[in-house]
């Protein structure tokens, strides 16, 4: 069971300190000190927890669901189970390809086509040249932007730079797949020629995990799903069970 295992988060606990994130002067620092020293001392423990005590293993041929409402910690979950961020509870069996936001755009002033050629050495660092240039070929395809796609991307409407970015990223599956509330920003006959393919590359990952607030996704596309309530994870089952949980709290 344990090859097949691969994400897993053993008591994994995110937080942040308000006093780091918030600016102050010296004159705050001085007066705290002589107004209230044991709070100034104290300071330093104070802490907001974003995610408290996370246990969860992924395991090969899941299709997760993270369902929960909005600030409950879904996309700090998925950042760090796509490795963007780095935490020792958190470990990582494979390579894992993170879809977040379907806008991005590094080079306003360089084209749509060297934009896609950036994007293709971030997200296949593992291929040959010659594979990134078959990849780039077929996305550049599917986005049909067409002539648009030596266009300076400063030019491009939201939706074909969603367009762009999705063609690409789901260009190839992967061990672990991150998508985060993709389906935003496209047009209708866009999402559509999408969501066939994002089932291919669902299908031949070896996990997938997926946030969306869209319950009929949930149901659709997983196999299971987990609940995020009060920071912690409250119900993991069925996607079935699980949005019932949700919609029963």
């Amino acid at each position: 069971m344990s090859e097949n295992i691969l994400v897993e988060a053993e008591k994994f606990t995110v937080y942040f300190r308000p006093t780091v994130h918030r600016k102050q002067t010296l004159r705050d620092v001085f007066v705290s000190f002589f107004t209230t020293p044991f709070k100034s001392f104290n300071a330093a423990k104070d802490k907001y927890i974003v995610l408290n005590n996370i246990s969860l293993k992924v395991y090969k041929g899941d299709v997760l669901g993270l369902v929960g409402v909005n600030g409950v910690g879904k996309t700090t979950l998925c950042r760090y189970f796509s490795g963007i961020i780095k935490s020792n509870e958190i470990k990582i069996h494979g390579d894992v390809r993170a879809i977040f936001d379907n806008s991005i755009c590094f080079y306003p002033n360089l084209t749509g086509r060297e934009n896609a050629e950036i994007l293709a050495e971030i997200m296949f660092p593992g291929t040959t040249s010659i594979e990134k240039s078959q990849l780039i070929t077929e996305a550049l395809a599917f986005s049909e932007l067409n002539e648009f796609i030596d266009a300076p991307i400063n030019t491009y409407s939201r939706g074909m730079r969603a367009r762009l970015y999705l063609s690409l990223v789901t260009a190839r599956e992967a061990d672990v797949l991150v998508l985060d509330e993709i389906f935003g920003g496209t047009d209708q006959f866009f999402a559509r020629k999408l969501e066939s393919r994002i089932k291919g590359i669902m299908e031949r990952s070896g996990a997938v995990i997926m946030v969306s607030h869209d319950p009929d996704d949930i149901a659709k596309y997983c196999n299971r799903a987990v609940v995020l309530e009060n920071k912690k994870i409250v119900f993991d089952g069925t996607p079935s069970e699980a949005l019932k949980f949700y919609s029963k709290d």
